[in-house]
C-alpha cells in the first residue's frame, strides 16, 4: 500500500467543467458552510490515488467514501469484485469522457491487505525530486525561483521583477521584460520567487506551493490567460484563504503536513462561511502545482501579451 499512487488521471483537463464546481458552489452554497468546506478540503487532500477534482467528484457522490478503483483493477489487483447493486462512482478520465470507480465499501472477495484501513496516511517525507522538478517546471513557465539564505523567520517571497522591493506572501507582478534562456528558447520572465536556502526542500516546497497559488490562482498579473483569468481585484482575504487552499492540498497530497493546515482550521474555526472563493479556479491550480512536481519537464508556455 505504500507504493506511488498511479498517475493516470493527472493530465486530465478540467478546463469543460470549470463552471461545475462553482454552480454548486455559489447556487447550492453547500461549501460555502465552514464546516462542509474543511470536510471537502480533508476529503481532497488524503485522496491521492486520483487527481483533485476526480476527489471532489467523489466526494459530491459518497462523502464517506475510502479507497476507490474501477471493478477491473478491483478484480486484478485485489480480487475483490463490486457487490449486487453497488453505487458506481463516475469520474472523468484522459481520452475518454468518464470512466466508473467503485468505493471499498462497495466491494466484496478476498480480505484486503494489512494496513488498507490507513492507506494514506501521512509520513511527513517529501518523494525525492519533487521540488527540483516544480521549480524546473515553474522556470519554464517564467517564473524566476532562486534560493538564498534569509532570515530564520522568512519563508520566502514572490516579486515583481521589475522593482527592487518584495513583498511578503504577495506580489504584485506587472508587464515583464526580462528574459530567460529555456531550453535555448527565450522566454518572459513574469515573476520571482525566493526561498530561503538555509530551510529543508519540504519547508520550501510548502512557501512555493502557496507562492504559485497566489500566480495560478490569477491573484497577480497573469502569466498566461490560459490558466487563469486576471482577478488580482479579489480583496486579499479572499486571495490569501485560495493560496492557502490550494498549498493545502498540495502539500497534504505529497504527505506533508504544513502551516495551512493551521490557517484553513483558525479561519474556519472563526467564521461560519468561506470566503466567496472559486473551486474551480482553486482544484484547477492545486492540479497544476502537483502535476509540476511530477512531470520532468512540462512544455514552455511563454507568456502571452494581451495583444498576442
Amino acid at each position: 500500500m505504500d507504493k506511488p499512487a498511479p498517475e493516470f488521471d493527472e493530465l486530465i483537463d478540467i478546463e469543460s467543467a470549470r463552471g461545475a464546481l462553482d454552480e454548486l458552489f455559489m447556487l447550492a452554497r453547500h461549501y460555502r458552510d465552514s464546516t462542509k468546506f474543511l470536510e471537502l478540503m480533508r476529503f481532497v487532500a488524503t485522496f491521492r490515488r486520483y487527481s483533485a477534482f476526480n476527489a471532489v467528484l467523489v466526494h459530491i457522490q459518497m462523502p464517506g467514501a475510502r479507497f476507490v478503483l474501477p471493478a477491473k483493477r478491483w478484480r486484478e489487483e485485489f480480487r475483490r469484485m463490486p457487490v449486487r447493486d453497488a453505487q458506481p462512482l463516475v469520474m472523468l478520465q484522459p481520452m475518454s469522457p468518464i470512466m466508473f470507480g467503485f468505493d471499498v465499501s462497495q466491494t466484496e472477495g478476498d480480505d484486503l491487505p494489512r494496513g488498507f484501513e490507513d492507506p494514506f496516511r501521512l509520513d511527513g517525507l517529501l518523494d525525492r525530486g519533487v521540488f527540483d522538478r516544480t521549480v524546473e517546471n515553474a522556470r519554464r513557465d517564467g517564473v524566476d525561483v532562486q534560493l538564498k539564505p534569509l532570515g530564520s523567520t522568512l519563508g520566502g517571497y514572490v516579486r515583481n521583477v521589475e522593482s527592487p522591493d518584495h513583498a511578503i506572501g504577495i506580489g504584485y507582478v506587472s508587464r515583464p521584460t526580462r528574459a530567460a534562456s529555456i531550453d535555448g528558447r527565450e522566454i518572459r520572465v513574469i515573476a520571482k520567487i525566493v526561498l530561503n536556502s538555509t530551510l529543508s526542500d519540504a519547508t520550501n516546497y510548502a512557501t512555493l506551493t502557496h507562492e504559485l497559488a497566489h500566480l495560478y490562482c490569477g491573484h497577480v498579473y497573469p502569466p498566461d490567460p490560459r490558466w487563469c483569468p486576471a482577478r488580482s481585484g479579489l480583496d486579499k482575504n479572499t486571495k490569501e484563504f485560495e493560496a492557502e487552499s490550494v498549498s493545502f492540498l498540495v502539500c497534504q497530497r505529497a504527505n506533508l503536513a504544513t502551516p495551512a493546515a493551521e490557517y484553513l482550521h483558525g479561519y474556519l474555526g472563526a467564521n461560519a462561511q468561506v470566503p466567496p472563493i472559486s473551486l474551480a479556479v482553486i482544484f484547477k491550480a492545486a492540479q497544476r502545482i502537483e502535476t509540476m512536481g511530477k512531470k520532468k519537464k512540462m512544455p514552455i508556455r511563454p507568456f502571452e501579451s494581451e495583444e498576442a
